[in-house]
């Protein structure tokens, strides 16, 4: 089969579990001829990276983030590229599938592909009229409404949607979603995860000298992009209750977000007087975040409920459960109805919740020890390689043309 993926992010990417990385890795390997559409790489050294040696990279402007006015011209940039190039390539090649990586993609083959000859599978985890609205941006009401038409249109042009969840999908019905052409099919664990190498004391170690931890000491760890959405705010509001009854403990956060939201979270820690209990880290290469995981003694994700975080299984609770650990999340729809009880969920926006579960963990391990089956079992299923064989069938089923309901594809994990 000849395919082209299609991603607004760099490929292979440096900073997140990236889908487009391990589907255009795996379709290569398995003999397919794989162009890839995306992102400049952010980093020079990723051009000829290990395993993508026989793709063909075609490539537009760096991705950047839209929360500032410069990042929505940017984008806009981007997006105008991709449609050049997309059109330049629909008119010299012919390919047998088109496989866009989220919205922006999706919305350009969209322009471009009028009367495609050929199936559009697209993958979207986010609502972004949604999450544009509630990061409050520039414009929210009316550009929100114009993100949702846009949403609609990418939904009647796909010949297969893929979604994270059976609540997603239903989410999804309320912009026209036909449901017999919509796949559930989550992310996947990157390979290496999942090892001995990760889990080892010798690596618990080496994270902890570099910030001056103690061995002792419990780590509360969370690891992501931060906004008003993620609720570390929540997380820091419990963060006395915490210490009130576990002295030795340190809250590791890793990740970035809008100078705004940072300089008030700094400002709640500060005033709360409890400073010498965070380590705030800017975001760090992916390669290095199993290790960062693995200091951990527990992980959270106290994340505000939305249409999104309602329905989607967030790229931290995957990394978070590739390496073993305990977690403490929101009680999201999404995530209980395909990770079931490997989770200890609290309620939205409830500090003292989330307080006292953060402190049943670290003060006593049996929740760790009663889901440890469990928990090897979606591990083994989350493996990138089992998602993308799994991709790959239906990928070819599209072509044979004799399925009419893609729900039989739904990928289960418990």
């Amino acid at each position: 089969m000849k395919i082209l993926i299609v991603a607004d992010g760099p490929v292979p990417h440096p900073y997140m579990n990236y889908r487009a990385d391990p589907l255009a890795k795996y379709l290569s390997d398995k003999g397919h001829d794989v162009s890839v559409l995306c992102a400049e790489p952010i980093a020079s050294s990723d051009k000829g990276a290990k395993g993508f040696e026989n793709i063909n990279f075609i490539h537009i402007p760096e991705y950047t983030s839209v929360r500032k006015k410069a990042g929505i011209i940017r984008r806009a940039y981007q997006l105008i590229s991709m449609v050049k190039r997309l059109s330049g390539l629909l008119k010299n090649e012919k390919f047998d599938v088109i496989r866009p990586i989220s919205f922006a993609p999706a919305w350009a083959i969209n322009i471009v592909a009028q009367k495609p000859d050929f199936p559009i599978i697209t993958s979207l985890s986010d609502f972004y009229s949604d999450l544009y609205r509630q990061f409050e941006l520039m414009a929210s009401t009316s550009i929100s409404r114009i993100l949702q038409k846009m949403e609609r249109d990418i939904i009647r042009k796909s010949d297969i949607f893929i979604v994270d969840s059976p609540t997603q999908r239903e989410y999804w019905k309320n912009w026209t979603l036909e449901e017999k052409k919509c796949v559930v099919l989550p992310h996947g664990i990157p390979r290496g995860y999942h090892s001995e190498l990760y889990n080892s004391k010798m690596n618990k170690l080496e994270v902890r000298p570099r910030y001056e931890i103690r061995k002792s000491t419990k780590i509360i760890f969370y690891i992501g992009d931060i906004s008003k959405l993620d609720g570390l705010d929540n997380l820091i509001t419990a963060a006395p209750i915490i210490t009130k009854q576990c002295k030795d403990v340190k809250f590791m956060i890793v990740g970035s977000g809008t100078e705004k939201y940072m300089k008030k979270l700094k400002e709640q820690i500060h005033k709360i007087r409890i400073k010498k209990h965070f380590i705030l880290i800017p975001r760090i290469p992916h390669s290095d975040v199993p290790l960062y995981i693995g200091a951990a003694d527990v992980c959270v994700a106290p994340f505000r409920l939305t249409l999104t975080s309602n329905s989607s299984v967030p790229n931290k609770i995957l990394e978070y459960i590739a390496v073993e650990k305990p977690i403490v999340a929101t009680e999201g729809k999404g995530i209980k109805e395909m990770l079931g009880d490997i989770i200890k969920y609290v309620e939205p926006e409830n500090p003292h919740m989330l307080a006292d579960a953060i402190i049943d963990i670290i003060t006593e391990d049996s929740f760790v020890a009663r889901i440890r089956n469990k928990v090897e079992t979606v591990i083994d299923k989350l493996n990138w390689k089992n998602i993308v064989q799994h991709e790959e069938l239906i990928i070819k089923t599209a072509l044979d043309h004799k399925v009419q309901d893609f729900r039989l594809f739904d990928y289960k994990l418990n």
